[in-house]
């Protein structure tokens, strides 16, 4: 099995999970559309909005990568692929991925907003980025620059997620059960009881740094997309460290 071959074959795997999540996303939206149309028309003043689409799907993309490595991993090497073969068809399957659904989310969002301005004015869809970088300017997208920016950041932050989740997955497969299971326990622990203990010690010093942290990385347009671009670049490269001579379990 050739590289070609690798790729068609983790590529295959997402066709009935993403169909199955735009259903329901599809879905979700029209009920949230119809069911607020009468409610915002009759109580003047009143309005409604759903945010976060993009969110969803980068969440969805995280989970589904976390669950994908290990069957494939099997599958490929039974075959007789490479693990360099099998990595580097992961990297294709993410960065064809990572686009179709950015164009896909640009694509919907343009339908909502369409389908809400038809009914009403006191309606709102949008995603992530609409609200975070200023909300007045990207209220509805209407101009070809806003699609290739949301395109943009939207492929980044997919492409991040899909890296993240790949990584988790294959270093908890490296990892013995008692070590998964103390990694599963010992994250939370640290995010939510250690740090903000430690946080309040220090007079907020850890709050301040992730805050200042997050209003460099993600503070612009551009600078959204680059930091999530490396992010996802790194823990691909980190990725091929521990896949080099991992052992189907």
């Amino acid at each position: 099995m050739n590289l070609k071959s690798s790729y068609y074959f983790q590529i295959n795997e997402y066709k009935m999970p993403v169909l199955i999540y735009y259903l329901v996303i599809v879905s979700a939206y029209t009920f949230f559309l119809f069911s607020n149309i009468e409610m915002v028309n009759s109580h003047p003043g009143s309005s409604a909005s759903l945010n976060g689409m993009n969110i969803a799907t980068a969440v969805f993309l995280f989970i589904s990568s976390l669950t994908a490595f290990k069957d494939n991993l099997g599958m490929m090497l039974q075959n007789g692929v490479s693990r360099k073969t099998l990595f580097l068809g992961r990297l294709l399957t993410m960065t064809t991925l990572a686009l179709l659904l950015s164009i896909v989310e640009d694509i919907l969002l343009i339908i909502f907003q369409l389908s809400v301005s038809a009914f009403t004015q006191n309606l709102s869809i949008n995603n992530a980025f609409c609200n975070y970088y200023s909300n007045s300017y990207y209220q509805h997208i209407d101009s070809f620059s806003h699609l290739s920016m949301f395109l943009l950041l939207n492929l980044a932050m997919f492409l991040f997620f899909m890296a993240a989740g790949y990584l988790f997955a294959l270093i908890f497969h490296r990892l013995n059960k008692a070590v998964n299971i103390a990694l599963c326990i010992g994250i939370p622990v640290v995010c939510f009881i250690i740090l903000p203990l430690l946080n309040n010690r220090m007079n907020g010093a850890i709050g301040k740094c992730l805050l200042n942290f997050f209003a460099y990385t993600l503070g612009g347009k551009w600078n959204a997309f680059f930091s999530f671009t490396i992010a996802a670049l790194l823990l691909s490269a980190l990725t091929w460290l521990p896949l080099r001579r991992v052992r189907v379990k």
